[in-house]
């Protein structure tokens, strides 16, 4: 299980790579490595994958630990935000739900079934993490389009890393969102950064 400190050290390593190119390769590249180099204290056996995210790829990362109470989300909201809908994925995946199946298998067509729009060309992937694989990806950083932000509650913004406005989900601002829980201080640490982010993967 995760350390507070080791989710807050991930969650910086991903910011960084967002904004620096040699170090996303290098993160890519090796992530073990680079991750350990920075102090995360990664048990033997345990791998990570590393994902981007791009104004056209948006990766929602299932962690291996229980969501807390305060983050799960069991009904999408109309018109929900990514970060919305990031808590109601990683919910109904790891309660088993029905649906869950086929958030895994396509989510953009469960998506769409549930009247949520997903620009043409979007490429949606839901990642399970486990104890010994689990999965990070790095933010994508362009700019939210202006106007589209939303104030995001104390919970949710321990869901996240960077500025506490998201756009909505829609068929014009699902290109700034990567979907992460991280521990507050890794906002913190965001925002210390100078990054504007719309969030961060950390298992």
């Amino acid at each position: 299980m995760a350390t507070v400190q080791s989710r807050t050290l991930i969650a910086e390593a991903l910011v960084k790579a967002a904004a620096d190119p040699a170090f996303k390769r290098a993160l890519i590249s090796d992530p073990v490595k680079v991750l350990r180099s920075r102090g995360v204290e990664i048990p033997e056996g345990r791998s990570y994958e590393v994902h981007e995210n791009t104004a056209n790829s948006f990766y929602i990362i299932v962690r291996y630990e229980p969501l807390e109470d305060a983050l799960k989300l069991h009904t999408l909201p109309h018109n929900p935000t990514v970060i919305q809908i990031a808590q109601w994925v990683v919910t109904m995946v790891q309660e088993k739900n029905p649906v869950a199946g086929e958030l895994l298998a396509d989510p953009v067509k469960a998506a769409k079934r549930l009247g949520v729009p997903v620009p043409e060309g979007m490429f949606i992937k839901v990642l399970q993490s486990t104890a010994q694989h689990q999965h990070l990806a790095i933010p994508y950083t362009a700019a939210a389009p202006a106007g589209a932000g939303q104030e995001l509650s104390d919970a949710q913004l321990d869901m996240v890393a960077g500025g506490k406005h998201h756009p909505t989900l829609t068929t014009n601002t699902l290109i700034a969102a990567t979907v992460t829980v991280v521990a507050a201080a890794a906002v913190v640490a965001a925002v210390a950064a100078g990054v504007t982010v719309a969030a961060v993967v950390v298992p």
